[in-house]
């Protein structure tokens, strides 16, 4: 699954995926969404270009870097991504982290 975010006339494509490795793992356009999926997970929004260099980091440890099953409600993921911009407050943009 993938997600887009348009700024203007700029357009980043992030693949959504799970894994159980540590934050340290991520590289270069890869954040956390949020934590305490299924298993432990972290549900991780990783920038297409960088998903094949962000599947060997993980394996490099042992991880792995899988699909969010089919059929999760899309909307979860919207919710999550607009509670990392906003923070709950419509009002003040949140510096992303």
């Amino acid at each position: 699954m993938t997600i887009a975010i348009k700024i203007g006339d700029s357009e980043v494509i992030y693949a959504l995926k799970l894994t159980r490795a540590p934050r340290e793992y991520d590289g270069f356009g890869t954040f956390t969404l949020q934590t305490g999926w299924p298993n432990d997970c972290r549900l991780c929004c990783v920038r297409e270009e960088h998903l094949q260099w962000q599947t060997g980091r993980n394996a490099s440890g042992g991880y792995s870097l899988t699909d969010v099953p089919e059929g999760m409600n899309h909307t979860l993921f919207q919710d999550a991504l607009w509670a990392r911009l906003w923070r709950g407050d419509e009002r003040t943009i949140a510096p992303v982290a």
